[in-house]
């Protein structure tokens, strides 16, 4: 059947986990929730709404949703270590020697994530799944906005602060008026993909990885320490000087 589940205002120490079935349709809203250690989301239907508002954890906040279908959004959140937001379906836990067959449209259609206004060491979003995915990662939107990352306390070469790595499919990344103190990485996998960059300060390097297709990058008026750009098939337009 399907799962809903409403958190107001709620405080609990050492961790809040919060997950439902694997059947139907899941919807999860979280506004104000306080966990004195991990911010924990599970959602593993076929078709998954998560909305996380003005919540904080002394640890992780974490949201995982493993299946097709996933909108995700978190706004004016806070992580005392990292946000992560995972979108993706496999089974390699369960069925490692024999996984089913991937399942095609419309549950194919993988994510619409957003990051808005939140604080944290580092923030990651992964939409690529891994070695048995049950459901093709279909076309991504990713809207990554306002975050102030600062990057752990020592640094460490070639961390990245900023983390994007989406799947197959026609994916859009936009990042805007971010602060990243440390380094940056978007990684587009396959087919023809778009990242658009506008106004972000990055103190360290910026890097993009086009993959495999026809690829755009779009950079708008956005400070970086140093940039990378490591596949030919991100074609750049008006590029920052």
């Amino acid at each position: 059947g399907n799962d809903f589940a409403s958190l107001v205002g709620a405080p609990a120490i050492p961790r809040i986990e919060v997950s439902g079935g694997e059947s139907g349709r899941t919807d999860f809203v979280l506004r104000g929730v306080t966990s004195g250690g991990r911010l924990y989301v599970l959602a593993q239907t076929p078709i998954n709404n998560v909305a996380v508002f003005t919540s904080a954890a002394s640890q992780d906040l974490e949201i995982l949703c493993k299946s097709g279908q996933n909108s995700i959004y978190v706004d004016t959140c806070f992580a005392a270590q990292n946000i992560s937001v995972s979108s993706y379906s496999s089974n390699t836990g369960f069925f490692p020697r024999n996984p089913p067959q991937p399942v095609g449209a419309p549950y194919n259609v993988a994510a619409t994530i957003t990051v808005a206004r939140c604080q944290a060491l580092r923030l990651f979003v992964n939409t690529l799944g891994d070695a048995n995915p049950r459901y093709f990662s279909g076309d991504d939107t990713i809207f990554i906005y306002g975050n102030n990352l600062v990057g752990p306390s020592v640094a460490s070469p070639g961390t990245h602060v900023l983390s994007v790595a989406t799947g197959h499919g026609n994916d859009r990344v936009s990042a805007s008026y971010n602060v990243v103190i440390g380094e940056a990485f978007v990684g587009l996998h396959e087919l023809n993909d778009t990242l658009t960059l506008t106004g972000n300060l990055v103190t360290g390097i910026a890097q993009g990885d086009g993959g495999d297709g026809g690829n755009r990058l779009e950079l708008f008026g956005n400070q970086f320490g140093g940039a990378s750009i490591g596949a030919a098939s991100l074609t750049a337009r008006s590029p920052d000087a």
